[in-house]
């Protein structure tokens, strides 16, 4: 028996979701991006350790109206921190997991179920493959195009959906001389795949003291966000928060 072809769905540029936001928890943030993380689309946040990746995300679960999955790939996530901030321990679903078949069938699966998804990091996603292999065997190229076929797997889900994936990226710096600054991690599909990236840096004289008893102490710095790729917005805007160490930054 032939199997009918299903007739292509054309529709019109009309027809396309809607832009839709869901608030990071800090209010420059928000205000730069027009209301938040877009839904139906990839954002990527990154920068140096410490800068403050963690603590945007932490804030971004503190919203109520947020419905959170946390994927921990690096098996960090501060659970007491978290709490201290004003996160809802019981409201937010957490996976702990750097095996990236695993990770990718959850979110495949699962995607509905979330207005926002936490990916923490990209560079922590492992391949099964490299996992059960000895250390220093050669799995060249293996990542990047798993990571590919996620993303070519997640990008039709994710058009029809009301999600915003986010992932917490790490940098690679580049060395040699008259090199650029450093990049994020990723392969190209994954650089393709992303609608927003964020960079996060400190800058100079970004730092916060308190004096208490003679004592000087640093008690927060100031963060600058950058956009620094758009599909929905403004290209090049910047925004300043403070991170506040008593709630904690990564």
């Amino acid at each position: 028996m032939v199997k009918k072809k299903e007739e292509t769905a054309i529709g019109t540029m009309a027809d396309m979701p809607d832009e839709a936001f869901i608030s990071t928890g800090i209010s420059e943030v928000d205000e730069m991006l027009g209301g938040g993380f877009p839904t139906h689309r990839i954002t990527q946040v990154y920068g140096m350790p410490g800068v403050g990746k963690g603590y945007l995300m932490t804030l971004a679960m503190t919203v109520p109206t947020n419905k959170v999955l946390y994927i921990d790939a690096e098996f960090a996530m501060n659970r007491d921190r978290a709490k201290a901030a004003g996160v809802d321990l019981d409201a937010i679903d957490f996976l702990p997991s750097s095996q990236l078949e695993e990770v990718a069938e959850y979110v495949l699966d699962n995607l509905d179920k979330y207005n926002l998804i936490i990916i923490d990091s990209l560079a922590a996603l492992t391949p099964m493959a490299i996992g059960q292999n000895e250390v220093g065997s050669s799995t060249i190229g293996l990542a990047a195009r798993q990571i590919g076929h996620f993303v070519a797997k997640l990008r039709p889900k994710l058009y029809t959906s009301k999600t915003a994936v986010v992932g917490i990226n790490q940098v690679r710096a580049n060395m040699g001389y008259g090199a650029a600054e450093s990049k994020p991690f990723g392969s190209f599909a994954w650089n393709h795949a992303i609608d927003l990236s964020l960079k996060l840096s400190k800058g100079a004289n970004n730092a916060v003291y308190k004096t208490s008893g003679g004592i000087k102490k640093q008690t927060g710095h100031w963060c600058t966000v950058k956009v620094d790729k758009s599909r929905i917005g403004d290209f090049g805007t910047e925004a300043k928060f403070l991170i506040d160490y008593t709630i904690g930054s990564k």
